[in-house]
């Protein structure tokens, strides 16, 4: 039944991408040879802007350029946190693979690095649902977490959504992945919440 709720909704979400924000964005910059709109859309109704971005590296070679988009810009933590707001993270991947097994690796330690025991006990079995969500990833891929507070959190893979989870607190938990006490890392951190406009690949 699940499955039959997101193969139909995903009809409803492709077909809709041609409505939705029919004019095309202007650039607001360039990452990692990545160019990056200032505003999208995730509804029929509510456009986001680009709060900030910058790139995720390991060994000295960018993997992904991450972005934030929120509905108004914000360097404030807690306030982008905490909002029941729509928002979008979305990841452009410059490397050319990265394993579906990699992702899960980084998205479970970053939950697990921002969250207290009982934190992450209480979203363990969405966490786990979640992992069945992501894929192989190459150049060129993109990942979008979409958050609608009616909905929850969308996982779109390539214009393709892969799955839905429930609760405010999940995306709460995600946004900690990259923007949280222990970010992927930090110069991501401040290049997504818009405090850097030079953004190194330096872990601090």
């Amino acid at each position: 039944m699940f499955q039959a709720l997101i193969k139909k909704f995903n009809i409803v979400f492709i077909f809709s991408l041609a409505f939705v924000c029919f004019a095309t964005p202007s650039t607001a910059l360039e990452v990692a040879g990545i160019e990056i709109p200032d505003s999208i859309c995730i509804d029929h109704q509510t456009p986001l802007v680009l709060n900030g971005a910058g790139t995720r590296e390991k060994l000295f070679t960018d993997i992904y350029v991450a972005a934030l988009y929120l509905q108004q810009h914000s360097s404030d933590i807690q306030d982008i946190i905490q909002s029941n707001t729509p928002k979008r993270i979305a990841l452009y991947f410059v490397y050319k693979e990265v394993s579906a097994e990699k992702l899960i690796e980084g998205w479970n330690d970053g939950f697990r690095l921002n969250l207290d025991v009982g934190e992450y006990a209480q979203l363990e079995q969405r966490l786990q649902q979640s992992y069945h969500f992501f894929e192989d990833m190459a150049a060129g891929d993109v990942i979008y977490l979409d958050y609608q507070p009616a909905i929850g959190t969308r996982l779109i893979v390539n214009n393709r959504l892969k799955g839905i989870i429930e609760g405010t607190d999940f995306y709460q938990a995600a946004l900690k992945v990259w923007i949280g006490e222990h970010p992927a890392q930090q110069t991501l951190k401040l290049g997504m919440l818009g405090l850097t406009s030079k953004l190194t690949n330096i872990d601090w």
